[in-house]
């Protein structure tokens, strides 16, 4: 009986951490939530009374596709303008950072096998070797995030030209202003949409080709070093892990198309207040605009608050899923044929290279699941483009 309550003691001490944390994620929403005043969802069912068909919903599907593909023929003209270039560049880059990555794993470990196999004249060979290559690792890092801001620019100069073009034809402008009311706050959607949107392509971009070099580089290094029986244990793992932080994260797209609406109707009440500022003194009408400025900013706000509260309890499970969950899953599925005694190729490797084996499938399992949820990141350029 005393062996037994002292197994039991030491259980509730190990899951002491896990329900310690759970407790506090809980206690932050729940008193967040309590001291605001925020309804369950209430930003979506308020959206939902306000959207009047299907259409506006944030959702990937043929149409959306489809708009998005009259977009790009915008961004990209031709297949031999310079925005092409960038992105041929933009692919290069993330093709060398990930053998760069590669490299710096291999590197790591041999350093610190020579530290652990007291070899002093191979840990300073390979520590100046390491310090000799950082700044063409660098490079590539750097020119990265050039090659990605430049192709924003370059892209929201395309469609900001092509708007205006449209918006000052004629009477355009007049109309949309004056007589149709089904696209309001259009100084909005000229300036900060299409920033956004462009943004948010320029990311899509990115976020899809680096997981696509990844899997591919990955899956060739975990088959030669663990065999082909791994990838599938491990792969099954990224999809279900993905669908379910995507799952997940549905509310946030249908949130941050509300976020703009609110920043919209913000913006043009103040707008309206600056216009008509002559008409507004002479009637003393500037209590009445501050109360619908502040009910407006109010509105803002509390929205405002509920979208991060979810994204605080969204980035509490990913955190979980899709990294330390992760980092066991990956543990148990390399630890199979390390575990064999009979596994021929593993017994062909000696430590440095087995060390090296496991810091890079570990390492390179982890990011690939966390962007194993790409869907949620295609969601997120689409809400950026029913913005516009």
């Amino acid at each position: 009986m005393p062996s037994v309550l002292s197994r039991l003691r030491g259980n509730l001490r190990d899951a002491a951490p896990a329900l310690l944390g759970t407790g506090l994620v809980f206690a932050i929403i729940h008193l967040y939530r309590r001291h605001y005043q925020l309804g369950r969802f209430t930003a979506i069912k308020s959206f939902s009374a306000r959207s009047d068909s299907k259409s506006e919903r944030a959702h990937v599907d043929f149409n959306f596709i489809l708009r998005l593909f009259r977009i790009l023929r915008v961004l990209i003209p031709s297949p031999f303008c310079f925005e092409v270039l960038l992105m041929v560049l933009i692919a290069l880059s993330l093709l060398l950072r990930t053998y760069a990555d590669v490299w710096m794993i291999q590197t790591s470990t041999g350093i610190e096998a020579s530290i652990i196999a007291r070899k002093r004249r191979n840990f300073i060979k390979s520590t100046m070797h390491y310090l000799m290559c950082m700044p063409l690792v660098s490079v590539v890092n750097s020119f990265l995030r050039f090659a990605l801001s430049e192709l924003k620019l370059r892209f929201r100069e395309r469609l900001t030209h092509n708007f205006y073009k449209q918006y000052l034809n004629g009477f355009t402008f007049y109309k949309m202003a004056n007589l149709d009311n089904r696209i309001s706050n259009a100084d909005q959607l000229l300036t900060q949409d299409v920033d956004r949107f462009c943004g948010g392509v320029v990311d899509l971009y990115s976020n899809l080709s680096k997981p696509l070099v990844d899997v591919m580089l990955y899956v060739s290094k975990i088959g030669d070093s663990l065999g082909w029986q791994a990838p599938f244990r491990l792969f099954f793992y990224l999809i279900a892990s993905g669908l379910v932080l995507t799952y997940l994260r549905r509310p946030i797209g249908r949130m941050t198309v509300m976020e703009q609406q609110f920043e919209g109707d913000y913006r043009s009440i103040n707008s309206r207040l600056i216009v008509n500022s002559e008409e507004i003194a002479f009637y003393r009408g500037n209590e009445r605009e501050r109360r619908s400025i502040m009910n407006s900013f109010q509105k803002m706000i509390s929205h405002l608050r509920s979208l991060i509260l979810f994204r605080f309890s969204i980035s509490f499970l990913d955190n979980i899923v899709a990294k330390y969950v992760a980092t066991v899953v990956g543990w148990y599925t390399m630890s199979r044929p390390f575990f064999n005694q009979n596994n021929s190729t593993l017994k062909q490797k000696n430590k440095t290279e087995l060390m090296q084996v496991i810091n890079f499938l570990v390492l390179h399992f982890i990011k690939l699941n966390r962007d194993g949820a790409v869907q949620s990141r295609f969601m997120l350029v689409q809400v950026r483009f029913y913005s516009l």
